[in-house]
């Protein structure tokens, strides 16, 4: 009897030591998930080096484990270092190779780098190891966005929405590449649901109004900036936009006073003092304008229509010189408004200025180039046809001869 209960006692110490000394792996576990979700929080706080340090102290707690690399990749990512970040992600599918959510981010990485192919691969890994993962399909409309491929972002996004159907920016997304194929109708039904989700979304009735705009939907298209407005009194794109129709209804003094709005609210807004100085100088304002462009030009130095339309003005004005000088600019900036200048009917009369006519003819011996290779490109096709009609010429009279003597 003694021995059997000495038996139990020494199994109970035995099974307790054996408790102890798992204790600290488990804690140890539980410290590792709890320093992931300590960084990923931190990412979502845009901290992104106190996010590293605490992905940094998981790695060092349990290097075999693929989580915190994975963090430290989007980490990289996120401060612009994709080739950093690519490393991270590769240890982290090495350690998991079915680890989706790690060959999603190296797509991104990829992304980055201007290397589309293996974005697509890596985008494609990760929606054949886990298809309802609707990050690797919204990411993969994003690359695809980016390349003007606008129909099969389209694709990508809808299926974003179908396993997430709150996305926001996929919505806005596709909005945003229906109008590149203008289709407007199908972005105002788009923007109408993304309304439906969030009616105080003032971004969403923006681009809304532009789809209405674009339609010839004027009063339509006034309600969603003005709803916008009331939304966002701050939002300087609500009466960028507002202003462009009033422009396009020729309200232009109220136009005017919404562009000033604009640039109140965002002095490095762009368009709007681009726009702003166009339609001042339709008016006949020229001055006014030449301010609103040099305005544009502070912002980018490299705005190529700000100088192009500064250009235009001075032509107006009769002053050559200057109108050549922001000409030769422009075309430093942007090459195709050489032809857009041949053409423009404010130059015609000043193409006898020495300044203007040496600065234009540039454009002419590009013409001339173009239509050369237009016309060699002709010819070579003209030829191509003979060739072939000629052919078919022999082979006729072979044959004819051929049954004669037969």
């Amino acid at each position: 009897m003694f021995t059997v209960k000495r038996t139990i006692s020494l199994l109970i110490q035995c099974i307790i030591f054996m408790l102890m000394a798992a204790a600290p792996l488990y804690a140890a576990s539980g410290t590792y998930q709890s320093l992931i979700d300590q960084g990923m929080t931190l990412l979502d706080d845009y901290k992104f080096d106190d996010a590293m340090k605490v992905f940094v102290k998981a790695v060092e707690l349990d290097p075999k484990r693929p989580e915190a690399f994975y963090g430290k990749g989007i980490v990289f990512n996120r401060t612009g270092k994709p080739e950093d970040a690519l490393k991270e992600l590769d240890k982290a599918a090495g350690i998991d190779p079915k680890f989706f959510a790690a060959y999603c981010e190296k797509g991104i990485s990829y992304v980055k780098l201007e290397k589309p192919e293996e974005a697509a691969a890596s985008f494609d890994k990760a929606i054949g190891l886990n298809p309802g993962y609707y990050k690797s399909h919204f990411e993969k409309g994003n690359l695809y966005k980016k390349y003007e491929k606008y129909e099969k972002a389209i694709e990508s996004y809808e299926k974003a929405i179908e396993l997430k159907p709150d996305l926001r920016e996929a919505y806005l997304l596709k909005g945003e590449s229906l109008q590149k194929l203008n289709n407007d109708y199908d972005a105002i039904q788009v923007y109408d649901k993304l309304v439906r989700l969030d009616p105080r979304d003032y971004e969403a009735h923006v681009l809304k109004g532009i789809a209405l705009q674009n339609s010839g939907k004027y009063p339509e298209s006034m309600q969603s900036y003005e709803k916008a407005i009331s939304l966002n009194p701050t939002h300087d794109k609500a009466y960028f936009n507002k202003a462009n129709l009033l422009k396009e209804m020729d309200q232009h003094e109220q136009a005017l006073k919404l562009y000033d709005k604009a640039i109140e609210l965002n002095k490095f807004n762009l368009e709007a003092s681009t726009a702003k100085g166009i339609l001042l100088a339709q008016i006949g304002k020229n001055q006014e304008a030449l301010k609103a462009f040099d305005k544009a030009i502070s912002i980018n130095q490299y705005k190529a229509d700000a100088y192009y339309n500064k250009a235009r003005v001075y032509a107006k004005l009769k002053k050559p010189k200057e109108a050549s000088e922001y000409l030769k600019t422009a075309f430093e900036h942007d090459k195709t408004l050489l032809v857009t200048a041949k053409k423009d009917k404010v130059f015609e009369n000043l193409r006898d200025s020495k300044e203007l006519s040496s600065v234009l003819g540039e454009s002419t011996n590009i013409d001339k180039q173009t239509e050369g290779m237009e016309s060699g490109s002709s010819n070579f096709i003209l030829y191509i046809v003979l060739f072939i009609l000629l052919i078919g010429i022999g082979v006729t009279i072979y044959l004819m001869v051929k049954k004669q003597l037969a």
